[in-house]
């Protein structure tokens, strides 16, 4: 490998012509060991990276790098019991890494020993305060305990250091939820949703929206798949899409675009105003058959002067301004 080749190179460059100091000798198999360890993490080639590590391991069983790296290679493969004691023999040999300690707590977790896991999540936050993936999942813990206030504590300043985890997002919004605490809990939603607006996690975040009536984001049948889409807002007054409107838009038409025989309807509601209703269903329909490549799909609209009747579970709400989507085959 051509960049271990360099490593070795520079590491070993002052010592041409006499023997390799042992502190030497130490530098480099810290860096090869992390080096190769990481490599072969981001390259997900875990099965390489176990057979590795499990010689590196054999070779010198002191090695904490060796044991911490061949924990990480056997979990990855799902061997989480045999990760867990390379982890725990990491941290003997090494007890100042907060990583350790972290991965330990992972392993703990996936062996079914919660309050082990926590303590191990706890001792790396002492180490470093800062470590984000341990305040996560000290948060994930918790809220697995039942201790949602505990969690939503864990999460607000797990966000702190990483603002975008979909974790946290989302498990912050469920804490809430079994808090009562429903204003925070929509805030948090919109928040996850205007990160993560698509996929499954998406869908079920627009469903606790839903269901209590807030309808910011929705859920459309288009050919045979649920896709989640924000209101379709437009400028006030106005048949004019903002910059978000034709975002979602274009996400929508390069669906629709696939799905030849199919049939796009669009039905739009404003309460009290056909005209402006009128107005913007035309505008959709122009947006979408401009944005259509390469074939040109089939888009009917229909707008009424009445709110929507939307019906959520056994439940009914009306909503004065509206858009629906759905697909339809001859």
């Amino acid at each position: 490998m051509p960049w271990l080749r360099w490593i070795t190179a520079a590491l070993l460059v002052a010592g041409q012509g006499c023997a390799v100091p042992e502190a030497a000798r130490y530098s480099f198999a810290a860096v090869k060991h992390a080096t190769l360890g990481e490599y072969y993490l981001d390259a997900r080639r875990y099965r390489d990276g176990l057979a590795r590590f499990s010689a590196e391991v054999q070779a010198n069983p002191a090695d904490h790098r060796a044991r911490y790296y061949l924990g990480r290679f056997q979990l990855a493969e799902g061997q989480t019991a045999e990760a867990l004691p390379q982890f725990r023999e990491a941290v003997r040999l090494a007890p100042d890494k907060a990583d350790y300690h972290f991965w330990r707590g992972v392993a703990e977790g996936a062996n079914g020993l919660a309050a082990e896991e926590r303590g191990s999540y706890r001792r790396a936050l002492e180490l470093e305060p800062d470590h984000a993936r341990a305040r996560i999942y000290l948060g994930h813990n918790l809220f697995d305990a039942q201790a949602y206030p505990q969690a939503l504590e864990q999460y607000e300043r797990g966000l702190q250091l990483s603002p975008h985890n979909p974790q946290a997002l989302y498990n912050r919004a469920l804490a809430l939820n079994h808090l009562g605490r429903t204003p925070e809990e929509f805030a948090a939603w919109r928040l996850y949703l205007a990160d993560y607006p698509t996929g499954a996690h998406a869908r079920q975040a627009i469903r606790h929206l839903n269901t209590r009536g807030a309808f910011d984001y929705r859920l459309y049948m288009i050919g045979r798949r649920t896709i989640s889409l924000p209101r379709i807002a437009f400028e006030p007054f106005s048949a004019e899409l903002t910059a978000e409107d034709r975002e979602s838009l274009a996400y929508l038409g390069s669906i629709v675009n696939r799905l030849p025989g199919w049939t796009l309807q669009v039905v739009v509601y404003q309460k009290g105003n056909g005209p402006l209703a009128e107005a913007r269903a035309k505008r959709i329909k122009a947006f979408l058959l401009n944005q259509a490549r390469p074939s040109r799909p089939r888009i009917q609209v229909s707008w009424f002067d009445v709110p929507q009747t939307i019906t959520v579970g056994a439940r009914q709400f009306t909503e004065d301004t509206s858009i629906q989507f759905f697909t339809t085959r001859p």
